[in-house]
């Protein structure tokens, strides 16, 4: 693939993709066709770790003290959590799904929108879209429960909106304060004969590792998360439930600043995205113009990357969502428009960025190292 400049964008290549994540915890019950996880569980605990990618992981030591099975994944592009989580849960890609970004334009509100906050951009609140207009896909989950897979979702009250609600329609929701709160779901999960598979996610990582948070406090973060799993260990469930730990995508320090500001008069509306990708609508005659001025980042034709299946097979409303240019930033740049960006990110194409990891064992086999 080659970017309007007509310099190759070379797109690291992996044997797994995220996509695959979710339906290998179905293969695990014997439900679809299994993938990485043996078919000989009666119950899953699916818990993502945001932000958490192979080499963060690996770089730490942290995948050889989890003692688990590990598989290396490929995340999706644009490697951010609303994208990465909506194609861990459909088992398809952003152009599929529809959730093209951080943030995307949205016709039926016909406004910028961040399917994170379920925010209306252009007012700054929280949007009146309804939850089912958002995905482009059906969820795996939804789909799975219509099939008798009874589902628990244990998730931080922060993230209690309408992309959860699209996600996760129809399981039996557990919104929860703190990792005390997610030691409660899941352990009432596991007391559940009926509930099949809990889905549990963890944000803070991501954060931290955003704010350039030291690897003392990362692993103390994972210290508490895996301290509340191995309590459920004492659970009669625990020899039949598999674990399965994941990330969503990886992350990159940053270093360079490439300012879209100067911009600004071309544009009908803000850049949308975020610091290491965005989406640009551009005022008629301005498109070229606007390239030469965009330093830093790989800049793409956005119907022609759709057409040749860049993001994945469309859909007919991925066309409306993703502007006139898709920018990516090329190595370590952040792109600035009007906010300092963290101290790292993702977002882009680097190995670093869309690797991610893959971890599973028995639930009574659990015993990590301390971090």
């Amino acid at each position: 693939m080659k970017d309007i400049a007509g310099k190759p964008v070379k797109i690291p290549k992996f044997s797994h993709s995220i996509k695959d994540a979710y339906k290998a915890a179905l293969g695990s019950i014997g439900f679809l066709k299994k993938t990485i996880v043996p078919n000989e569980y009666e119950k899953v605990i699916f818990f993502i770790l945001d932000g958490l990618g192979y080499k963060v992981m690996n770089e730490r030591g942290i995948l050889k003290k989890t003692r688990m099975k590990t598989t290396e994944m490929g995340s999706v592009i644009p490697s951010v959590t609303p994208s990465a989580l909506s194609s861990i849960f459909t088992g398809t890609d952003p152009a599929t799904h529809g959730v093209v970004g951080v943030s995307f334009w949205m016709s039926q509100i016909g406004a910028g929108f961040s399917p994170l906050g379920f925010y209306n951009l252009s007012k700054g609140e929280v949007s009146d879209l309804d939850s089912s207009e958002l995905l482009l896909s059906d969820s795996l989950v939804t789909s799975s429960i219509k099939e008798g897979v009874d589902t628990r979702v244990v998730l931080p009250d922060s993230i209690e909106n309408g992309l959860s609600q699209a996600l996760y329609e129809g399981s039996t929701a557990n919104f929860v304060p703190s990792l005390g709160g997610t030691y409660y779901g899941l352990s009432k999960f596991l007391r559940n004969k009926s509930e099949s598979i809990a889905i549990a996610y963890h944000e803070q990582p991501d954060m931290l590792l955003h704010e350039g948070y030291p690897d003392a406090a990362i692993k103390a973060e994972l210290n508490a998360v895996f301290s509340v799993v191995k309590k459920l260990k004492s659970q009669k469930s625990a020899k039949k439930t598999v674990l399965i730990f994941m990330g969503d995508h990886g992350s990159i320090e940053m270093n360079g600043i490439s300012e879209l500001l100067s911009i600004s008069d071309m544009l009908k509306t803000r850049p949308l995205g975020g610091s290491r990708h965005a989406h640009l609508y551009v005022k008629k005659g301005k498109k070229e113009e606007v390239v030469k001025n965009i330093l830093g980042a790989h800049v793409f034709d956005s119907q022609r990357i759709l057409d040749k299946k860049f993001l994945g097979k469309p859909n007919y409303e991925t066309y409306n969502r993703m502007g006139d240019l898709f920018l990516l930033a090329k190595e370590d740049n952040a792109l600035f428009y009007e906010k300092a960006p963290f101290s790292s990110d993702h977002g882009s194409i680097t190995k670093e960025e869309l690797s991610t990891a893959f971890l599973h064992c028995t639930l009574s086999d659990f015993n990590p190292l301390r971090l």
